[in-house]
């Protein structure tokens, strides 16, 4: 399956033909920065990656995977984030878990972290 590249934060075939895929780190990365730069909402995000949860298992459900895995693997970083992106981390999360998006396999970390959350109350990071 090709990913194609990513433009505006869009995954497309705006790929030449013969060039490499591009590499999935990299695509949600673009994703990611999409949203934290206010270029992409956290809404339209996480629509992108409902559509990307159902591909077949390819590059998209693997950039929809390596997404929800990073973000958790984050948690450790939350303390250090701006309250901007500390806020859409959390909508961000907020929504995967309404949409049903965290892979089961991941349900429990991500209950981890809004527990985490909890605990350390408001105004904190």
């Amino acid at each position: 399956e090709q990913c194609g590249g990513v433009a505006n934060g869009r995954i497309g075939s705006e790929r030449e033909p013969g060039t490499p895929d591009i590499d999935v780190e990299r695509v949600a990365d673009a994703l990611f920065r999409e949203m934290y730069h206010r270029h992409t909402s956290v809404e339209e995000l996480v629509g992108i990656l409902e559509g990307f949860s159902k591909a077949p298992m390819g590059c998209y459900n693997k950039v929809y995977l390596h997404m929800v895995r990073s973000m958790l693997a984050e948690q450790r970083f939350f303390h250090a984030y701006p309250i901007h992106e500390l806020e859409l981390t959390a909508t961000f999360l907020g929504q995967m878990l309404n949409r049903d998006l965290v892979p089961p396999g991941l349900m429990s970390e991500a209950l981890r972290c809004i527990v985490a959350a909890l605990r350390a109350g408001k105004g904190s990071n």
